[in-house]
C-alpha cells in the first residue's frame, strides 16, 4: 500500500509555514487509511504536544488531556527540538474503535483549543489597531485580518489601507506597525516602532523622511506634529493640525530670549527649523518664508 501521508521532511519548517490548516500545528492526517503524523516536543511550548517514552509505550500530553499507545503502533522520527510521529494503520491497537475514538478525541481537542486561541488573537489584534488608527484620525474599520506568519499579522480596512502589526511574544502591544495608505504601494507611509525605551514614529511624507519619538505610545498619540503627519502621508484634510502647527511655529518666533544665552538661542533655532520642514508637507515655502518673517 502506497503511503498517502508527506515526508517526515514536511515538518521540518513547520515554524516558519505560511498556510494555515492543521500543518501549522504539526497534524497530518487521520487520513482514509487512518495514517496520521504528529509533531511532539520532550519539553512542549507555546501549547504544543508534549511526550515521554519508555520501553513499551508512548504517552502524548495536551494541557489536561493524555492518551497512551503501545510503541510498535507506530515510528518515530527525531529532529533537534522535536520529533514526528508516523502512527501507522492497521495495527491492531488502533484497529479497535475505541483506542481510535480515543487518539481522534486527543487530536480533536488540541485543533479546537488552538482554533479558540488564534481567533480571540486575531480578535484582539484587530481592536488593538483600530482603537490605534482612530487616536490618529483614521477612521476606517478592520475589514478581515489573518496572520502572514507567526508574530506578523496583516489587515485591510474598509477604505483599502492595509496594516502589518510585528507582535514579539510577551509585548505589550506591538513590536512594529506599518501603516499603507492602499495594497499597491511597496513601502510604509507610515510606521510606528519600539526601540528600547522609545518608540519612533517615521513618515515618507510628500516633502521626505520624518521621524518623531516619544517615551510612550500615548505621548505620540498626544503629539500634534505626528497627527499632522499621519495625515499628511494618508493625503486626508490635515488643515486644524496645520494651523495648531502655525500657530505654535508662530509662538516660538515671538518668544524673547537672553542673546547671551546661546544654549536657548540654539534650541529655538532648531523648533523653528524642524517646524518649517514640517509644515513643508502642506504649506509652500514662500508663505512659510512669509510667516517666518512675520509678513502676515
Amino acid at each position: 500500500m502506497n503511503n498517502l501521508v508527506p515526508n517526515f521532511e514536511d515538518f521540518f519548517s513547520l515554524n516558519e509555514s505560511k498556510s494555515s490548516g492543521k500543518k501549522n500545528l504539526g497534524i497530518i492526517g487521520p487520513l482514509a487509511n487512518w495514517s496520521l503524523k504528529l509533531q511532539v516536543y520532550p519539553e512542549p511550548n507555546q501549547g504544543m504536544i508534549g511526550y515521554a517514552i519508555d520501553e513499551n509505550w508512548i504517552e502524548l500530553q495536551h494541557k489536561d488531556k493524555k492518551v497512551r499507545f503501545p510503541k510498535s503502533c507506530c515510528e518515530m522520527r527525531s529532529n533537534p527540538k522535536s520529533s514526528v510521529l508516523h502512527i501507522k494503520p492497521h495495527t491492531k491497537w488502533f484497529s479497535k474503535l475505541k483506542n481510535r475514538e480515543e487518539m481522534e478525541d486527543f487530536v480533536d481537542n488540541f485543533i479546537e483549543s488552538h482554533t479558540v486561541k488564534k481567533e480571540n488573537d486575531l480578535e484582539r489584534i484587530s481592536e488593538n489597531v483600530q482603537i490605534i488608527l482612530d487616536l490618529f484620525g483614521v477612521h476606517s474599520q478592520v475589514k478581515n485580518i489573518k496572520t502572514r506568519f507567526p508574530g506578523l499579522y496583516e489587515l485591510k480596512l474598509e477604505n483599502g489601507m492595509e496594516v502589518e502589526m510585528e507582535k514579539n511574544e510577551g509585548s505589550e502591544l506591538f513590536s512594529e506597525l506599518k501603516i499603507y495608505k492602499s495594497g499597491d504601494v511597496k513601502f510604509p507611509d507610515f510606521r510606528i516602532k519600539r526601540k528600547k525605551d522609545q518608540y519612533l514614529m517615521e513618515f515618507r511624507g510628500p516633502s521626505g523622511k520624518f521621524v518623531e519619538s516619544e517615551e510612550s505610545i500615548v505621548d505620540l498619540f498626544e503629539n500634534r506634529i505626528c497627527k499632522y503627519l499621519t495625515k499628511c502621508v494618508l493625503e486626508m484634510d490635515c488643515s486644524e493640525e496645520e494651523s495648531h502647527l502655525i500657530r505654535q511655529l508662530k509662538e516660538i518666533l515671538s518668544e524673547k530670549v537672553d542673546p547671551k544665552n546661546s544654549d536657548k538661542i540654539e534650541n529655538k533655532k532648531k523648533l523653528i527649523e524642524n517646524l518649517r520642514v514640517v509644515l513643508s508637507n502642506s504649506i509652500e515655502n514662500s508663505l512659510l518664508e512669509d510667516i517666518l518673517q512675520d509678513k502676515n
